[in-house]
């Protein structure tokens, strides 16, 4: 049995945190033993983590309530170079460390010296426009340096490599599409919604954050619904940006149709109910909700993102534009006006799914594991 390691930001709330829980729940416990670090301490939720592993944290409030250690941690995190911080915090020796996603914990990983150690590198997202780990680095080379430690660096999605390799001239890449449980998808998607919306009804699923574009598809809503074309759309997530959707929604008067029902841990049941997924996002990397969206029917309408045309596959699951506000409002209106698009969509959604076999996508990490 090998002793797998992975590090991550968080456990909850975004995509690539829904790939790291499929991830967990699907490799086999015959194989690894596995630890997960996460920078601070969140609760682990048995519905969501349904099989064991070993939980540790590096920035721990919980730790006797050590403050001062906290803050020195972080100093030394910022100040000094990965391999101090890793030395210092990070006891155990492992066959396998992984960085499960940019920023923190790939830096922190980079800095081991374990010359046995498999390294990893997963990158969910287009590093260009969304370069959102720039604040960690002094240059994009001392970034780019940090990737080179790695054995592998796993893209979720061709343009993600293409991005990626670009940018930092770093060519240890390999593409490995997001594992997507199916099965638990359409399971949890059987749970009922309150009936209480317009039709048709259009959903999105992310953090409620500025590269996902939910500012703009309030607008966009806002300037349909004032053209007297009547629907509802649900944004469902949490994110930093709550306080000014909810006051720009208030501000067009159209909280009647437009609904910010929060973090969800069953998603599912909204897409289920919806006629169609819509993705105002202004970078993705594989988008996850527009996966399972396509895995339960429904027409995903999206602005192009990276890894979007490798979602559909050449399937017509859907329409995907160039990616501006005016695009985004004539998604909107061709989602909630055109019924005989959508359906012609939701059977290529259909068809489309039958490509998310999560075995084969677990296989393959094993493989490279």
């Amino acid at each position: 049995m090998r002793k797998l390691m992975i590090m991550t930001n968080t456990l909850y709330s975004g995509g690539a945190e829904k790939v790291l829980q499929t991830l967990l729940n699907n490799l086999d416990r015959n194989l690894y033993d596995i630890t997960v670090y996460s920078l601070h301490r969140q609760k682990i939720d048995p519905e969501i983590f349904t099989k064991p592993f070993t939980y540790k944290v590096i920035f721990d409030e919980h730790a006797g309530g050590i403050e001062l250690f906290r803050k020195i941690k972080g100093r030394i995190f910022k100040s000094y170079p990965p391999d101090v911080f890793y030395q210092l915090f990070i006891k155990e020796k492992y066959d396998i460390e992984i960085a499960f996603i940019e920023g923190e914990s790939t830096k922190i990983i980079s800095g081991s010296k374990n010359p046995k150690s498999k390294k990893l590198a997963w990158v969910h997202t287009d590093m260009i426009k969304n370069n959102w780990t720039d604040f960690l680095y002094k240059t994009p080379d001392e970034e780019a340096e940090v990737y080179r430690k790695f054995d592998k660096v796993i893209c979720v999605s061709e343009q993600v490599r293409n991005a990626f390799e670009k940018k930092y001239s770093v060519f240890n890449t390999v593409v490995k599409y997001n594992p997507v449980d199916s099965a638990d998808i359409i399971k949890k998607s059987k749970e009922k919604i309150e009936n209480d919306f317009a039709r048709p009804l259009i959903v999105s699923v992310g953090r409620l954050e500025e590269p996902k574009g939910y500012l703009r598809l309030v607008k966009c809503a806002a300037k349909l619904l004032g053209e007297g074309k009547y629907f509802s759309l649900m944004i469902i997530g949490e994110g930093k940006q709550r306080g000014e959707l909810e006051k720009l929604i208030e501000e067009y008067g159209i909280g009647e149709y437009v609904k910010l029902p929060g973090f969800s841990k069953n998603p599912y049941k909204f897409i289920a109910a919806a006629d169609a997924f819509i993705c105002s996002s202004f970078v993705e990397g594989f988008s996850t909700a527009a996966t399972e969206s396509i895995i339960l029917g429904k027409p995903v309408y999206t602005l192009d993102c990276p890894g979007m045309k490798e979602l559909f596959g050449g399937e017509k699951c859907g329409e995907i534009l160039p990616n501006d506000d005016e695009n985004l409002y004539t998604l909107l209106k061709d989602a909630v006006t055109d019924e005989e698009k959508r359906n012609l969509f939701t059977e290529g959604a259909k068809r489309r799914a039958e490509f998310f076999d999560i075995k084969k996508r677990i296989s393959d990490i094993e493989n490279l594991l």
